[in-house]
């Protein structure tokens, strides 16, 4: 059996124990594969905040929690933080992966990534598996490309001109197919112009975000000279 919990952990520290006291009877009765993960409000150590206070009494009994628990904090690459506020510049490590032994038992090469943030104030956090193999990705139609130029005269294009001799099912079928090349093709050709435009967005936003970071970090050092 494999238990997947997301978390949301309270503020308050008496609530906080109640929930670590509840998930290690559950994971007692139960047994099974347990993975837990979501935003914990809480954190290892005092490095892990940045202008923000550390509670000892929290981290404490939170360490002791994963202990009891037999858990395991999968390291996170990428970035150090998980939730960064605009507001004076308070990082935090909130967003974890606690995982039991017999799942790393089965999964050796799990990896964790903290992803970049775009609006919110949380990074998206991604566990992954570097062993799994879906397969060849399937052909997705996103509504999107209708308002694209050239979208609509290679669907008419490819629809109008194709000529085969078969029954009308399979006749249909094979359009489809030829259509489903013809806009592989189509995006190829236009998909890396997309990339660049995003990627120049992306670049454009970072740069705000790090003046914002660097006049955020210059203000703390004033109000404490």
């Amino acid at each position: 059996m494999v238990v997947l919990a997301d978390i949301y952990d309270p503020h308050t520290i008496f609530v906080k124990e109640k929930l670590c006291a509840d998930l290690l009877n559950l994971e007692e009765q139960r047994g099974g594969i347990w993975i837990l993960t979501g935003d914990f409000n809480v954190v290892h150590r005092a490095y892990e905040r940045f202008n923000l206070n550390f509670c000892a009494q929290t981290a404490m009994g939170f360490n002791r929690f994963i202990h009891e628990g037999g858990l395991i904090d999968l390291k996170m690459g990428s970035y150090m933080f998980t939730y960064f506020c605009h507001d004076d510049l308070k990082l935090s490590k909130l967003y974890k992966f606690l995982v039991c032994f017999n799942f790393l038992s089965l999964h050796l090469n799990v990896v964790v990534t903290v992803l970049p943030r775009e609006t919110s104030d949380q990074f998206p956090v991604l566990l992954s598996s570097t062993t799994v193999d879906f397969g060849p990705i399937p052909f997705r139609f996103f509504k999107l490309w209708m308002d694209k130029d050239g979208f609509s005269s290679i669907v008419a294009n490819t629809w109008l001109h194709f000529e085969g001799f078969r029954t009308s099912n399979s006749l249909l079928v094979a359009k489809f197919k030829h259509l489903k090349m013809k806009l592989k093709e189509w995006r190829a050709i236009s998909y890396p112009k997309e990339v660049e435009d995003r990627k120049m967005l992306k670049n454009n936003m970072d740069l705000v975000d790090h003046i914002v970071k660097s006049r955020a970090f210059m203000d703390s050092k004033r109000v404490e000279r």
